[in-house]
């Protein structure tokens, strides 16, 4: 998904990135002609077994200057995720 035509209370909150820190979404590597990043995202593998209702993620995660550093051994899937628009934000 291009999200620099994404409607803009998506690009707003940039609740897509998020996803990255599961591993269920990745950014387009590179750059555009004007040298800023791309701005396209894209479902992993995992992502799309999450949307399938396939894969469990854990629930909770640790984050530290935007690295992950420690995940809860609870998971969950994602009927259980509140809070983030996933139908609205990628069109699956």
């Amino acid at each position: 998904m291009d999200m620099t035509k994404a409607p803009a209370s998506i690009v707003r909150n940039r609740e897509y990135s998020r996803l990255a820190l599961w591993e269920l979404a990745e950014a387009e590597r590179g750059r555009n002609h004007a040298g800023a990043k791309k701005g396209r995202w894209r479902l992993t593998k995992g992502g799309r077994l999450f949307v399938d209702n396939v894969l469990r993620v854990p629930e909770y995660i640790l984050v530290l200057n935007g690295k992950v550093i420690d995940v809860s051994r609870e998971t969950t899937h994602i009927g259980r995720v509140k809070g983030f628009h996933f139908m609205e934000t990628w069109d699956v």
